[in-house]
């Protein structure tokens, strides 16, 4: 989990914001995800699963839940093979320091919160317990191995409503059909746990399951490098074509539309890094989309001048 490195008040504009500063991290595993086209081999996805348990571990030691578990939520780490878990917004206490278990204030009240990677508990408004954590990293998972095409809904209907029905109608003997059996294993085992067995005493037993398949692959976790790192350096290895380098500068109403959207960017950048709320690393849904919204316009938009390198 990330670590604050400082924190604070500040006044702009007639209004009050507390901003927090943490140390700079990679992209969510949504925008890797997309960026790999969506398309993680097996061995990605088995680490990914290793590493969130190590964080949910250590969260769940401290008897808090985060309930809002996602793609977008985990970020990457510079230069490492882990993972930073963000946005506490929803997490909750399940368990008093004393031992005693939290009923039901730890209800998850917002439906519209509810996404795709919600456990089962959550849409039936149970209590919260670290059983849902696992069950939406299960659920993440099953995401990845499936390209993406898990739990879809018709937009006339309500979405949480629908999700619900599907994840009750679920066999995870039938869903996990086309998957290695150790991710219905996985499942399986998560399913039948109850809120009285957490925290788990072992979650190195969860683990076994995912280095079961690393082993059979033959791939050294120490040594591993992730889908998007691996595409990332084959991009940046590409052979150029020529030893001159040619400069190509946009047509002016191409420019003023980078500069519109550079604009648009850096207000929507503004509005994430000062939060209205002192919950850690709480991001507003509406800002979050707008920022994202933003950010895939960049992503379509030509560099003001492309470097073409050409061989004598």
């Amino acid at each position: 989990m990330p670590t604050i490195l400082a924190s604070g008040d500040v006044r702009l504009q007639n209004i009050n914001y507390y901003y927090q500063v943490f140390d700079k991290y990679g992209p969510s595993l949504k925008l890797c995800f997309q960026f790999a086209n969506k398309n993680f081999t097996l061995g990605t996805i088995c680490m990914i699963g290793i590493q969130m348990l190590n964080i949910l571990e250590k969260m769940h030691g401290q008897f808090i839940v985060h309930r809002n578990l996602r793609p977008k939520k985990i970020l990457t780490v510079p230069n490492k093979n882990e993972f930073v878990l963000i946005d506490f917004q929803h997490s909750v206490k399940f368990k008093h320091k004393n031992g005693k278990y939290i009923g039901l204030g730890s209800k998850f009240s917002s439906q519209t919160k509810l996404t795709k990677f919600s456990s089962l508990n959550q849409h039936l408004g149970l209590t919260a317990s670290p059983k849902d954590d696992l069950e939406s990293l299960g659920f993440i998972l099953m995401y990845f191995l499936k390209n993406g095409d898990m739990f879809k809904v018709k937009e006339t209907v309500s979405k949480s409503k629908q999700m619900e029905e599907q994840k009750l109608r679920m066999i995870p003997e039938k869903f996990c059909k086309d998957m290695p059996i150790e991710f219905l294993q996985y499942f399986q085992f998560v399913r039948l746990t109850n809120v009285q067995q957490y925290p788990l005493s072992d979650y190195e037993f969860l683990k076994k399951f995912f280095r079961s398949i690393l082993q059979q692959l033959n791939i050294n976790e120490k040594e591993f490098q992730y889908d998007w790192l691996k595409k990332m350096n084959l991009q940046s290895q590409q052979p150029k074509e020529d030893g001159q380098t040619k400069i190509v500068v946009h047509e002016p109403q191409t420019l003023e539309r980078i500069q519109e959207v550079q604009t648009e960017l850096e207000k929507s950048s503004f509005k994430r890094d000062c939060y209205r709320k002192s919950s850690s690393l709480y991001i507003n849904d509406e800002d979050d989309k707008q920022f994202e919204s933003v950010s895939n316009k960049m992503l379509h938009l030509p560099n003001m001048y492309d470097l073409i390198k050409l061989k004598n």
